[in-house]
C-alpha cells in the first residue's frame, strides 16, 4: 500500500493566513515538492499511525519495512511536473504574450457570501519580479469581474476579494501581468479549464469542513497548462466535460441520504503491481476483492464507478487522479482496496477514514470504517483498528474524497507479507469473502431505505425527449439519464418530467425559499420527502408568491411590491433575477427588499403602485419642513405615521395645486395654450429673439426647464408669468424688454422692478422667487433672485398661499394661476 501524504493544504493555508502571505509561497511551495527526503516522508507516514500491535518489535519491523518508495515516487512525481512548469520567462520585446505558470491557490473552494477570497498565483520563471496581475473571472450568469493584484513577492502575486460578489458560481478565465524591465503583458488563459469557486449563503456552506483545509492547488504540466493537484475540486465547480453536460455542485449532494452511486478503488494496476509477498500481487488481489464487492453491490441496486480496470496503462502516480476521474462520473463514495506488507509477523486489518470534523461526509466515512473493519474481523482478521487521519497528514485518495464533499476510506485486508493472511484470506475463494464482506458493510451504510424514489419528479423518456444534449451524453439509457438529473439536473433547474415544474415549486412557496434561496437540487428533494405529502402543489405557479416584504421587524407593503419594484428598476432586476442553465428564473427577493431598504427609498425609487413618494412629499408642507430632500424620511413616516393619520401617499394624478410639483404636460402643451389663447404672433419675436428666445416655442421650453431643474410645477411658473404679463403683453409697469416677467422688484410707479440680461435668467429668477415661497429645500441653481432671502421660506406651499404674499391685497391670486394650469392640462 503506498503510504502517501498530502501536506500541500497545510502549506497553502498558511501561507494565505499569514499577515504577508505571499512571502512564504515560494519557499513552502519548494518544500511540498522539491524538498521532501526519503526520510523525511518516512517519518511522517509512520508517525502518524497509532500502536495497534503491542511486540515493540513486530511495530518496529512493520515500520521500516512499510512501501516508503511509492511516498518517494509521489514526491518525485509531483517535483517533475513543477520542474517541467517552470519554461524560461517569455521575451520582453513581444507586447503580448501567451504564458504559462508555476502554480495557482484558490484558498476557499466554497465561500461564504460576504467573505473575503485570496488567490495565488507565481510565474513560470523564479527570475520574474511581477510589477503588475490582474485576475479575470465571470459568474455563472455572466457576470464578468477583475480584481488588480494585492500584493507582490517576486514571481508571486497575491489576490483579495470577493466579499461583494453574490450567490453564484465564478470561474477564473485569465490572469495578465508585467514583469520588471519589460514592457510586455503576459497573458494565462484559464476559461479553457475549470478553475471556480462558488459563493454561497452562510446556511448552504454550515456543513464543511474549514475553509482552509478545502484549498484548491493548480500547477502547470509539462505542455505549459493548468492542471488541478491533490483535489477533485475541477469536478464539483461547475465545469463542462467533453460532452457538454454541466458538473455538479458539492452543495447539492448528501454524504448520507440517496448515495445510490459508489466508486471502487482497486489499488495499484496498469505499471504499479503494489506490494509483493508469498508468490502473490497487490494489484491483482485488489482487483479479484473489487470484482466481488462490485458484483453484489449491483445486484443490490447501485451503480458501482471503478477507479481502474484490470489492466491499463496506468502511471506510478495515477492514484492521485482516480477520485477525479470517479466523481465526473457521478461518484457519491469512494472506497480504496489494498493489503498491508510489512514484516512477516505483521497481519490483521485496518481502515483509514479521514478525522471526523462536524461535516457529513467525514462522518458518515467514519461509520463507513467502522462497519467494514467489523465485518473484516468477523471474517477472522485480527483487528488492529481504524484511523482517522489528519489533514495534511492523509493518503491522497483520503484526502481527495474530503475535498470533493463526499465519503471515502481506504481499507487494507490483511498483510500480504504475512503467510497466515495470504495462504487464508488471498486465495480466489478468500478475496470474494473479503470482497462481499466489504459490500455487505456498504450496504449497511447507504441501505435502500436512505435512497429516493424519483418517479414523483421524473420520467426517463420526458427528460431525453425534452434535453438532446443529455440524450446524446446518455446514449438513449435511462439509467444515466437518472444519474445525470440526480447529479447534474436537478442543480441546473431542468425539468425531470410533466408532473413536477420546479419553477412553479419555487415561486409558489415562500417558506422553502427562505429555507433554500436558489439551491434549486433541495427543492426537488424536499418535494419527494415532504412536499408531496403535504400535499403541496407541483405545477401551476407562473408568478412569484409571497416575496419578502418584512425586515427589522418593520413591513413594507404598503411602500413596496417586488414585482413592482423590479419591473420599474431593470438594473435591481439585472442584479437579483437570474436564469439557471435549465431555464428557471431565479429571484433573490430578500436581496432586493434590502436594495429598497438601503438604497432604493434614499434614492426615491417608486417601490409600489400605491404609494408616490414625491407626490406624499409634495401635499404635505409639514413633511417637507421635517425631512427636506431625504426621501427615505418620507416613506418611513408613511408606514409609521401617515397611514394612521389617512394622508395621502397615492400618485398626484393631476394638478393638487402645489407648487412643488412633477410636469403634467410638456413645454409643447403651454405652447399650444398661448396660441389658442391669444395667437402666436402675439409672441414679442422682436423683443426676445435677441435674448435667447425666437419663438413662444423656445420660450416654453426654456421655462420648463428652468422649472423642473428647481422642482417648480412649470404649469404653475407658466401660468403665474402669463398672468402678471398679460400674455407677454406687457403694458403696465414692467416692459417686455426687462425679462422681468413675475415684477420681480416692482413696487408702483417710477419703479418698474428688476431687469435681466436674457430670457432665461428672468425665468429662473422668478423659478427661484417661487421656490423661496414654497419649500425650504435649498437652490440647485446658484442663487439670482436678488429677493430671495426677503421671502418667509416654504410659507406658500400651493398656489392659494401666494393670496396677500405675492400679490397684495391678492384677493383670487392663485385661483386664477389654478385656473390657467387646468386650462393648459384640459381639465
Amino acid at each position: 500500500m503506498k503510504k502517501v501524504r498530502c501536506t500541500v493544504a497545510n502549506l497553502v493555508t498558511a501561507v494565505l493566513v499569514s499577515s504577508s502571505f505571499l512571502a512564504p509561497v515560494s519557499s513552502a511551495y519548494a518544500l511540498e515538492f522539491s524538498s521532501l527526503s526519503n526520510n523525511e516522508a518516512e517519518t511522517s507516514s509512520s508517525s502518524s499511525l497509532s500502536d495497534f500491535v503491542s511486540e515493540d518489535t513486530e511495530k518496529t519491523a512493520e515500520s521500516d519495512s512499510c512501501e516508503d518508495t511509492e511516498e518517494t515516487a509521489e514526491a518525485d512525481s509531483c517535483n517533475s511536473e513543477v520542474e517541467s512548469a517552470a519554461q524560461p520567462a517569455q521575451s520582453p520585446d513581444s507586447s503580448s504574450v501567451d504564458a504559462s505558470f508555476q502554480y495557482l491557490y484558490i484558498a476557499q473552494p466554497s465561500l461564504s457570501l460576504g467573505a473575503m477570497q485570496e488567490a495565488a498565483f507565481a510565474t513560470a520563471s523564479d527570475s520574474d519580479v511581477l510589477t503588475s496581475a490582474s485576475l479575470s473571472f465571470v459568474s455563472n450568469f455572466g457576470e464578468e469581474r477583475s480584481v488588480e493584484a494585492s500584493a507582490f513577492s517576486g514571481n508571486a502575486a497575491g489576490f483579495t476579494f470577493g466579499q461583494d460578489l453574490l450567490v453564484a458560481r465564478y470561474f477564473l478565465t485569465g490572469i495578465t501581468y508585467q514583469v520588471k524591465d519589460s514592457n510586455a503583458v503576459y497573458s494565462v488563459d484559464l476559461s479553457s479549464e475549470d478553475y471556480s469557486f462558488d459563493v454561497v449563503s452562510s446556511s448552504s456552506s454550515s456543513d464543511r469542513v474549514d475553509n482552509s483545509d478545502d484549498m484548491s492547488v493548480y500547477y502547470a504540466d509539462e505542455n505549459g497548462n493548468p492542471v488541478e493537484a491533490f483535489s477533485i475540486e475541477e469536478a464539483l465547480s461547475g465545469s463542462e466535460d467533453d460532452d457538454g453536460i454541466a458538473a455538479y455542485s458539492i452543495d447539492s449532494r448528501s454524504a448520507r441520504k440517496n448515495v445510490r452511486v459508489i466508486a471502487l478503488d482497486a489499488g495499484h494496476g496498469g505499471s504499479d503491481s503494489g506490494a509483493q509477498g508469498n508468490g502473490k500481487s497487490e494489484a491483482d488481489l485488489t482487483w479479484k476483492i473489487v470484482s466481488a464487492c462490485k458484483t453484489k453491490l449491483e445486484n443490490y441496486g447501485f451503480k458501482v464507478i471503478l477507479a481502474r480496470e484490470q489492466s491499463g496503462s496506468y502511471g506510478n502516480n495515477d492514484f492521485l487522479y482516480r477520485v477525479q476521474r470517479c466523481v465526473k462520473q457521478g461518484a457519491q463514495a469512494y472506497i480504496s482496496f489494498h493489503i498491508n506488507s510489512g514484516s512477516s509477523a505483521a497481519h490483521g486489518a485496518e481502515v483509514y477514514s479521514p478525522t471526523v470534523n462536524g461535516a457529513d461526509y467525514t462522518q458518515v466515512s467514519y461509520e463507513l470504517a467502522q462497519k467494514v473493519q467489523n465485518n473484516l474481523v468477523a471474517l477472522g482478521l485480527t483487528n488492529r483498528g481504524v484511523f482517522q487521519m489528519q489533514v495534511g497528514d492523509e493518503f491522497a485518495v483520503i484526502r481527495c474524497a474530503r475535498e470533493a464533499g463526499i465519503p471515502g476510506i481506504l481499507i487494507e485486508h490483511g498483510f500480504i507479507s504475512n503467510w497466515g493472511d495470504a495462504n487464508k484470506y488471498f486465495s480466489d475463494a478468500g478475496c470474494k469473502r473479503l470482497g462481499e464482506a466489504d459490500a455487505d458493510a456498504i450496504i449497511a451504510q447507504f441501505p435502500k431505505s436512505s435512497w429516493l424514489d424519483y418517479s414523483s419528479v421524473f420520467d426517463a423518456d420526458y427528460y431525453l425527449n425534452k434535453y438532446p444534449d443529455v440524450n446524446e451524453w446518455a446514449n438513449g439509457s435511462k439509467d444515466k439519464a437518472l444519474d445525470h438529473f440526480i447529479n447534474y439536473g436537478m442543480s441546473e433547474g431542468r425539468r425531470g418530467s410533466e408532473a413536477f415544474d420546479v419553477q412553479s415549486y419555487y415561486n409558489e412557496y415562500p417558506d422553502l425559499r427562505a429555507a433554500f434561496g436558489t439551491d434549486l437540487a433541495s427543492y426537488y428533494s424536499h418535494y419527494l420527502m415532504y412536499g408531496k405529502k403535504e400535499g403541496r402543489h407541483a405545477t401551476g405557479c407562473s408568478k412569484l408568491k409571497g416575496a419578502a416584504t418584512k425586515a427589522g421587524g418593520v413591513d413594507y407593503a404598503p411602500v413596496y411590491d417586488p414585482e413592482f419594484y423590479l419591473s420599474r428598476n431593470r438594473d435591481v432586476e439585472k442584479a437579483f433575477t437570474k436564469s439557471t442553465y435549465g431555464g428557471v428564473t431565479v429571484v433573490d427577493d430578500s436581496a432586493v427588499l434590502r436594495h429598497f431598504i438601503n438604497y432604493g427609498m434614499s434614492e426615491g425609487r417608486r417601490g409600489s403602485e400605491a404609494f408616490d413618494v414625491y407626490s406624499y412629499k409634495t401635499r404635505y408642507l409639514d413633511l417637507r419642513k421635517a425631512y427636506g430632500s431625504n426621501l427615505k424620511g418620507y416613506y418611513l413616516h408613511y408606514l409609521e405615521y401617515g397611514m394612521k393619520e389617512h394622508r395621502n401617499g397615492s400618485s398626484m394624478t393631476g394638478f393638487e395645486g402645489y407648487i412643488m410639483s412633477p410636469p403634467f404636460t410638456s413645454y409643447e402643451d403651454a405652447a399650444a395654450h398661448y396660441s389658442r389663447t391669444v395667437g402666436r404672433q402675439t409672441y414679442p419675436t422682436s423683443v426676445y429673439k435677441s435674448k435667447g428666445s425666437a419663438s413662444i416655442d423656445e420660450f416654453c421650453k426654456i421655462l420648463y426647464e428652468e422649472a423642473s431643474f428647481e422642482g417648480v410645477c412649470p404649469e404653475v411658473l407658466y401660468a403665474q408669468v402669463m398672468k402678471e404679463t398679460g400674455y407677454l403683453r406687457f403694458g403696465n409697469l414692467v416692459q417686455a424688454n426687462q425679462c422681468n416677467f413675475g415684477g420681480v422688484g416692482a413696487t408702483g410707479p417710477g419703479n418698474p422692478g428688476y431687469t435681466f440680461s436674457s430670457v432665461r435668467e428672468g425665468l429662473r429668477v422668478q423659478a427661484q422667487h417661487l421656490k423661496a415661497y414654497a419649500t425650504t429645500e435649498p437652490l440647485n441653481n446658484p442663487c439670482i433672485d436678488p429677493r430671495f432671502n426677503l421671502v418667509s421660506r416654504g410659507c406658500a406651499p400651493k398656489t392659494t398661499d401666494l393670496n396677500g404674499r405675492w400679490a397684495v391685497p391678492g384677493k383670487g391670486y392663485g385661483e386664477g394661476l389654478n385656473a390657467i394650469v387646468l386650462d393648459v392640462l384640459c381639465m
